[in-house]
């Protein structure tokens, strides 16, 4: 598909300053860890800080019990094999087909294994659970790291559940554990469930039935501390967004490559940082850089891997603005730097680092007017995703230049034939005023 590349153009204008700073000099912070209990529904009344810290995003796994053999399955022969090289001794299961895993904390693997006690689980009168639907309600977990599964205690479900005769879940309260995290020893705690699902499909004239079983792992806790912004305290949330036990991962740019796309630019996620949550409850988190964005003011951020310090400054780069008459709008940039989300400010400008950067998406919101003034305009929101081949943008300090992006836009259908020349697949795009951009969807 031929995709045209996202155009930035227009005058240079000068603009009064040639940096955007706050008041922040080298600063380093001590955050104090907080634990949050994922068993509790979360309500509107939680404290925002608290809102923050829960979250993250669970480590999966997954396994398949049964037939079909043709089935996708996880961990698949290497993830066996990292389990049988993390384990040196297990304890005697009682189910035949325990879930075995290896999750990845700090800087090191620790073993896991599921079993089955066998005990009734909670049902409704009506619910008759199929024999397949294995209530797995015993964890070993290898917490001291040592290979042995069977010097830790057994983990006991907090809750053992069937909601269909297909389907049961186990819920496992709060572990807390000592991880190591690149020769220090930190403390941390996670929780886990895991649920197993009845499936059948057609194999000739023949019903098979067969099982799997899915399970995450979640951090339950999070850190949070007190930063000094334009001189005003305010508290920061920083949050072990791939439950993986370490606090400094840091956000990156991943090329993926599709037919219908060709090679797209993607936000590989890292940990997320809130900046005092509770004034605005719906602000978006901060990705974790190394050069943050904060309120339109570039910082230097460094994190420690255990999240016990936080040390942010003002950057000295030199700062350029884009000005376009989009409204409302929200962008991802990437470059040499890394990437970075930008939004204009009451000026109509947003500031961006002086050096090369590239569009990775954007998106807008617009209304749908009515001729009947009675009828509440509808809004939409359209996300757009540039190319990974679009022009660069050169920022130069001090100097703005004009952004045309955005309505109206026009849409793009393209038809890639199959290998054998059977079928047709169809793609759409969105082509905006700038072309080259490519729509993610209409929520």
């Amino acid at each position: 598909m031929q995709t045209l590349s996202l155009c930035l153009a227009g005058a240079i204008a000068v603009a009064g300053l040639c940096w955007l700073a706050g008041d922040v000099s080298a600063e380093t912070i001590a955050l104090e860890m907080k634990k949050v209990d994922l068993s509790v529904t979360p309500t509107p009344g939680d404290s925002p800080l608290i809102a923050a810290g829960r979250l993250t995003r669970a480590q999966s796994f997954s396994i398949q019990m049964g037939s079909p053999e043709t089935r996708v399955v996880q961990p698949r022969t290497k993830g066996n094999k990292a389990f049988s090289a993390a384990v040196t001794q297990e304890p005697e299961y009682k189910s035949d087909t325990p879930f075995k895993g290896v999750a990845l904390l700090g800087s090191e693997k620790y073993a896991f294994a599921f079993d089955s006690s066998g005990k009734d689980v909670e049902t409704s009168q009506s619910v008759m659970l199929s024999d397949m639907a294995l209530a797995f309600d015993r964890l070993y977990f290898d917490l001291n790291c040592n290979g042995d599964l069977t010097d830790d205690g057994v983990i006991e479900a907090e809750t053992a559940r069937a909601t269909s005769p297909l389907y049961v879940i186990c819920t496992f309260p709060a572990t807390e554990m000592k991880v190591e995290c690149d020769g220090d020893m930190i403390d941390y705690a996670f929780t886990m469930s895991v649920y197993t699902n009845v499936d059948s499909r057609t194999e000739g004239r023949t019903e098979v039935q067969y099982a799997y079983a899915k399970a995450s792992l979640s951090a339950a806790v999070y850190r949070q501390g007190e930063i000094t912004l334009d001189g005003e305290k305010q508290p920061i949330v920083l949050v072990d967004r791939n439950s993986n036990g370490r606090f400094d991962d840091y956000a990156s740019v991943h090329i993926s490559h599709t037919i219908h796309m060709g090679s797209t630019p993607f936000r590989q996620r890292g940990d997320m940082l809130f900046v005092n949550p509770q004034a605005d409850a719906s602000k978006a988190p901060l990705h974790l850089m190394n050069l943050m964005n904060i309120e339109n003011v570039y910082y230097d951020v460094e994190v420690t891997p255990s999240g016990d310090q936080l040390t942010i400054d003002s950057s000295d780069l030199a700062i350029g603005y884009i000005a376009s008459d989009t409204p409302d709008y929200r962008a991802d940039i990437y470059g040499d730097l890394g990437f970075l989300t930008i939004q204009a400010d009451e000026t109509g400008k947003a500031a961006i680092p002086e050096g090369e950067w590239r569009f990775m998406s954007y998106s807008v919101q617009a209304e749908e007017a009515s001729d009947d003034e009675s009828v509440k305009p509808r809004v939409w929101r359209i996300s757009i995703r540039g190319p990974s081949d679009g022009n660069t943008t050169t920022i130069v300090g001090g100097e703005t230049k004009d952004l045309s992006f955005g309505a109206p836009f026009k849409p793009v259908v393209t038809a890639s034939p199959s290998v054998d020349g059977m079928t047709v697949s169809l793609g759409l795009s969105v082509v905006g005023v700038g072309g080259g951009e490519r729509a993610l969807g209409f929520p």
